[in-house]
């Protein structure tokens, strides 16, 4: 389990992990305060979202329209969850 942002991290964990392991489970961890990829994989493309304050800042705000990581994630991560305060 990965922590989930704008997806940089998790897109690099998941490349690496399916070159060493093709069947590893990759699962990214975002922000229930933040839902930007749980939202986006639903709608199928980016989207902006309401975001709440959360102590995962880090975690937190929307991404660009035009992120690379979105397609990363879609293509190469098994599960995207949400995680509560």
């Amino acid at each position: 389990m990965t922590p989930l942002g704008g997806g940089g991290l998790l897109s690099g964990t998941a490349i690496v992990a399916r070159a060493r392991v093709s069947k590893a489970l990759v699962i990214g961890a975002e922000a229930e305060a933040s839902p930007v990829f749980t939202a986006a994989l639903a709608a199928g493309q980016p989207v902006t979202v309401e975001v709440s304050e959360t102590v995962a800042d880090g975690l937190a705000g929307n991404m660009e329209p035009d992120s690379q990581t979105f397609g990363i994630v879609r293509d190469l991560v098994d599960r995207v969850v949400k995680v509560p305060e």
